[in-house]
């Protein structure tokens, strides 16, 4: 199976969460919640189109075997993507962090990789992948960030593609 390395920067949505007037749920994270590395796995367009996309395919979730509880109420790790974006050459699983086997905190034995988007897109643990007809129900979406459908799928892009903080300037040699 063909495989691709990509150097990949993932900072989590949480990322500068403790400094939030008002309190959100989640990891009140201050700052550093991101990493930078090279990934290395298939790309997810590879193994989707050897399982077959049929007509009408919207999205596609993922499923990690994380998990946490929020009101009482167990909620399981998914994330989906649009099925455009799922497609998009860089989207990766991936095996190996830096020429290694992933850790398990980096999501072994397989973690889906989404450059360009939050960290909470490059789900770990990667425990199944659902190809969904409609919009996928997960928590999320639903919960997290609740946006009727219409407006969600209008502002993906802006509310999920990662916005510039900050760039890198190299001095010297």
């Amino acid at each position: 199976m063909p495989s691709k390395s990509k150097r990949v920067l993932i900072e989590c949505s949480g990322n500068k969460r403790a400094y939030f007037e008002e309190k959100v749920f989640g990891e009140h994270w201050e700052n550093g919640a991101m990493s930078e590395g090279v990934w290395k796995g298939v790309p997810l367009k590879t193994l989707l189109e050897l399982t077959g996309i049929k007509t009408g395919v919207a999205e596609v979730l993922f499923s990690g075997r994380d998990s946490g509880i929020k009101n009482r109420q167990y909620i399981p790790y998914e994330r989906s993507l649009p099925i455009a974006k799922a497609l998009h050459p860089e989207v990766m699983i991936a095996y190996e962090y830096n020429g290694k086997p992933l850790s398990h905190k980096q999501g072994f034995p397989f973690r889906l990789i989404v450059p360009r988007w939050y960290g909470m897109a490059s789900v770990k643990w990667l425990n199944e992948i659902i190809l969904v007809k409609d919009n996928s129900p997960c928590f999320l979406k639903l919960v997290s960030f609740p946006l009727p459908s219409v407006l969600l799928l209008f502002f993906s892009s802006l509310l999920l593609e990662l916005p510039l903080f900050s760039f890198l300037v190299w001095y010297g040699q």
